[in-house]
């Protein structure tokens, strides 16, 4: 009984090992083929770089960043808005008998925030001392694009910041400046007969913060019809009736300025204002994605070409690329981007396509998992499957590769970070790969 108990034993140990998954594939020498055995690359090899545009363009969008933050692992942000004030289309004030009030700029929050909301935002407007202009008349404004302004503020405040909270923040001007408009529409003065005399009078505004006791960043919405500055005023009689003017945004000359400094960050090794691709190698094996200051990830895939020569009849069952944030990069007060974007590169660091699904219909978006309970297992996933494919048909001179980007539409409206470890360190990015051929 007892040889027949370690017969029955080694027997069943022995069809459990059989059925392990194959982890560790070394190529052969020799290969026709026609080995139906699939090979799992639990982490096939992967090289990333962080890609870094020149410049962008902040004007023409319908949000403003406004505000400053310290980020250690992507340096210290300026944001501010600057706009031109068009003129009203009437003149109500024109003659009546009326008293003023107050001149107040008038911001909407868009809900988006970056950085410690539990601290408030010391915001301080400035009037523009130049107007806002290109000298071809492109109403295209570039990152970091500025202008020159009154150092003495006209109006400042500081606010308590409630995401999702806040429908409107009101800062009231200087009564100086304000009594002045306001005479001067009483009595139609030139400087409001006109826009192009207006901006002679008025050029616009910059608001931005202290950045002393500002640590966070903050977006506003900016529609056409948008309100920017609004006079308050009271109509003599009994009783007085209040009344307002309203100055709307100039979307043709309005955009959001940033400067940044990374000068104690992984990111000093970039030169200001030149596209550039660095490796991970250059910044402690991290790569970084950044929705505001034109930060992406390229992933390059050197070995499958290589993949390809020694085995001419491989074929790719399935890749699926996972992507861990670096531990201890978005901890409070920062969150992970819901979701990505992934697109087809080349050497010139274009972005040429966008991945989509295996139907064609859907863009991939890294599909999220988030461990809420240890976060060791917050992920993304893409299967690129179809981009393998592509990539080895192309043959030995393919210079294809991947570029991660923050998803589309967000850049403006919020700003998207991400870091993620090469796989040289710990919790790097992965490469899963089910292979048929070797």
């Amino acid at each position: 009984m007892r040889f027949q108990y370690y017969f029955i034993l080694a027997f069943f140990l022995a069809v459990g090992t059989t059925g392990c998954t194959k982890t560790d594939i070394s190529f052969e020498d020799e290969d026709d083929g026609t080995d139906p055995s699939i090979a799992y690359y639990d982490n096939y090899p992967v090289t990333l770089s962080t890609y870094k545009t020149d410049s962008f363009i902040t004007s023409g969008h319908s949000s403003w960043t406004i505000g400053y933050h310290r980020d250690s692992w992507y340096g210290n942000t300026e944001a501010a808005g600057y706009t031109e004030i068009l003129l009203p289309d009437d003149n109500p004030l024109k003659s009546q008998s009326v008293l003023f009030d107050s001149l107040v700029l008038v911001i909407k929050p868009n809900g988006s925030y970056y950085g410690d909301t539990t601290l408030p935002i010391h915001f301080v407007v400035h009037e523009l001392a130049e107007n806002i202009s290109n000298e071809d008349d492109d109403t295209r404004y570039y990152y970091p694009r500025t202008f020159a302004y009154n150092p003495v503020p006209a109006g400042s405040r500081t606010v308590a910041i409630r995401p999702g909270k806040d429908s409107l923040i009101t800062i009231r001007l200087n009564d100086a400046m304000g009594l002045d408009l306001f005479q001067k529409l009483k009595s139609n003065a030139t400087q409001i007969q006109s826009q192009s005399e207006f901006i002679k009078y008025i050029k616009g505004f910059r608001i931005g913060v202290d950045t002393g006791l500002t640590n966070s960043l903050a977006y506003f919405s900016i529609p056409s019809d948008s309100m920017i500055l609004r006079m308050d005023y009271r109509i003599n009689g009994t009783p007085f009736q209040e009344k307002n003017l309203n100055f709307r945004v100039n979307t043709n000359r309005q955009f959001s300025y940033l400067h940044t400094d990374r000068q104690f960050s992984p990111l000093a090794v970039f030169t200001e204002f030149k596209k550039q691709l660095k490796s991970t190698t250059l910044t402690q094996n991290k790569a970084f994605l950044h929705s505001n200051l034109g930060a992406m990830i390229k992933i390059n895939i050197p070995d499958l070409l290589t993949l390809k020569e020694l085995h001419p009849f491989v074929q790719i069952l399935k890749a699926e690329l996972i992507l861990r944030p670096a531990p201890g990069t978005y901890s409070y007060p920062y969150v992970l981007p819901p979701a990505l974007s992934l697109y087809s590169t080349d050497e010139s660091n274009a972005l040429l396509y966008q991945l989509t699904d295996a139907t064609g219909q859907y863009t991939l978006n890294g599909n999220l998992v988030i461990d809420q309970l240890y976060g060791e297992q917050t992920f993304y996933s893409f299967d690129i499957t179809t981009f393998i494919k592509s990539v080895i048909s192309e043959g030995q001179f393919s210079t294809s590769a991947l570029m991660l980007t923050a998803s589309a539409g967000t850049t403006e409206t919020s700003l998207e970070r991400l870091v993620i470890n090469d796989q040289r360190l710990a919790k790097g990015i992965q490469l899963k790969l089910h292979v048929l051929g070797l």
